[in-house]
């Protein structure tokens, strides 16, 4: 039973956090007030449309790249339908190409760099931002496991936050909180 609240609460943070993520790439000006009847309003959903047997709902952070691109008109949309409906016909060939793990590398390290390239605000920032962009980079991958990275970097920042005077909102905090059980949880179950 306490792996599937451990289960539950890691899916739910993980949720909260991309739609958040999502909601202020595709809305930068939107306030703090209106981002939480946004996320309410997406978790009513999502629970409504989990009942009927659907995943989640989120404002996934590939739309707001894909908007800042110029994909706001339906014309993206149309390509891309055409794009995949020629795909259909080319299954053979890329079932083939699949087969060889090492086809997709390049494809890999440019989503890598380009990604890169978007976060350097991120670096520009205060030191709290820096540690918990660099923890978050590091230890993601390093351990494969999505909530060691996103627990270290919340706790990292608003700890540095708030050593360094700064404004840290109480749904940060209490996440911190959160993410503090989850790692006393996690560490006392090991032993």
């Amino acid at each position: 039973m306490c792996d599937y609240a451990d289960l539950s609460l890691v899916l739910v943070l993980f949720l909260v956090l991309s739609g958040w993520g999502g909601l202020r790439a595709l809305a930068p000006a939107i306030d703090d007030g209106q981002m939480g009847k946004s996320l309410l309003s997406m978790s009513g959903l999502s629970f409504v449309a989990s009942l009927l047997g659907t995943m989640p709902l989120t404002a996934a952070p590939e739309s707001a790249a894909g908007q800042a691109m110029g994909g706001r008109t339906g014309r993206m949309a149309y390509w891309t339908a055409a794009f995949l409906a020629l795909a259909l016909f080319l299954e053979p060939t890329l079932q083939s190409m699949a087969s060889f793990p090492s086809i997709f590398a390049p494809a890999y390290a440019g989503a890598g760099l380009a990604l890169l390239l978007r976060m350097k605000p991120v670096f520009a920032g205060s030191l709290a931002d820096k540690v918990a962009a660099g923890l978050l980079f590091l230890i993601l991958p390093l351990t494969q496991d999505i909530a060691a990275g996103l627990g270290a970097a919340c706790v990292a920042y608003v700890s540095l936050a708030i050593l360094a005077g700064e404004h840290v909102s109480r749904l940060l905090r209490a996440l911190t909180v959160l993410f503090l059980l989850y790692f006393f949880y996690g560490f006392w179950s090991i032993l």
